[in-house]
């Protein structure tokens, strides 16, 4: 539609990167999840029926994910709780970040399953709401993370920052406004779209609790409605099994308690909480309520090695 394209300049060099960019590499038919009055399977699939041979293709990739973190055991953090001083500096180097978290996208995609993908907070600003994957009109706002890091490298200044500001992904935990067995009525935010202006007010402000008001970011979320295919069972399932490696392509967790829909008594955002406390880039996790972030927002300081999970830690079993 010509108010799609309309929209697609106001994100800039970004829309180049849009998944739907680039049809070199091949996506699974669409096929639905589920049809109204069905109920789905763990999987995904349509009437509590796993697709066939499904469960072994999640297993192997499962065994990539895991020998990936066994591979991550002598690697080096970037924000190591000894660098963190040296980066809140005004001089501080910034540059190694971009190709860091480049590195560890480049691994999650090798693994064969479903590319990671992620939303620029500029594209919230323009839509005004959560896109999904793979709504052909969303879709063009959803970026692929591998080509769009390779480009940010490429464009970079002497300290890693583009535009002003230093790359951030961030990966959104939240609980789903409005659930469903079926994928077309089934939607993350509320009717007014609370989470995506509340997303587009974080990225505009750039800021952060630990590093502002000395530097300033660009943020990119990873959003499950975004990342993961909605409609197809087997892509569904394969991305479940890539969660914790994508989760340690991310930088922060922002953990979104809404007033409607509680954070806290779900065992899955339970899950995603321990997954970005262990394997997110940073120290720091951000708590969200209704009201974040037009006040300030809570940091919760971790320790952390500066070594990465050894290679006994296994990535959970999703």
């Amino acid at each position: 539609p010509e108010e799609v394209w309309a929209r697609l300049p106001k994100i800039g060099w970004y829309a180049a990167h849009s998944v739907t960019a680039d049809t070199t590499w091949c996506r699974d038919p669409l096929v639905p999840a589920a049809s109204a009055g069905h109920t789905m399977s763990v999987t995904g699939a349509s009437d509590g029926q796993d697709p066939p041979g499904i469960a072994a293709e999640v297993e192997g990739l499962q065994a990539k994910v895991q020998a990936l973190f066994a591979g991550y055991a002598d690697s080096v953090p970037f924000l190591s709780a000894e660098q963190l001083p040296e980066l809140m500096k005004p001089e501080g180097d910034w540059s190694g970040l971009a190709p860091y978290i480049l590195a560890r996208v480049k691994a999650c995609n090798a693994l064969g399953g479903p590319r990671m993908q992620v939303v620029p907070w500029k594209a919230l600003e323009v839509l005004g709401h959560l896109p999904q994957y793979p709504d052909p009109e969303d879709s063009r706002f959803i970026l692929d993370a591998e080509r769009l890091l390779e480009e940010w490298v490429a464009r970079q200044d002497e300290q890693g920052r583009v535009g002003g500001r230093i790359i951030c992904f961030s990966f959104f935990s939240h609980r789903w406004e409005r659930p469903s067995m079926d994928p077309t009525l089934a939607h993350p935010d509320d009717a007014e779209h609370k989470k995506a202006k509340a997303l587009t007010t974080y990225g505009r402000l750039g800021t952060c609790s630990i590093f502002s008001p000395t530097w300033t970011f660009e943020y990119f979320f990873w959003i499950d409605y975004a990342g993961v295919n909605q409609w197809n069972p087997r892509e569904k399932a394969l991305a479940i099994t890539m969660l914790s490696a994508w989760v340690s392509a991310c930088v922060e967790i922002i953990m979104y308690n809404s007033s409607t829909a509680d954070y806290e008594p779900r065992a899955w955002t339970r899950v995603e909480r321990m997954l970005g406390f262990t394997y997110c880039i940073s120290p720091s996790s951000s708590t969200w309520t209704t009201t974040t972030p037009t006040r300030p927002l809570t940091s919760t300081l971790r320790p952390r090695s500066t070594r990465a999970p050894s290679a006994s830690t296994r990535a959970p079993a999703l």
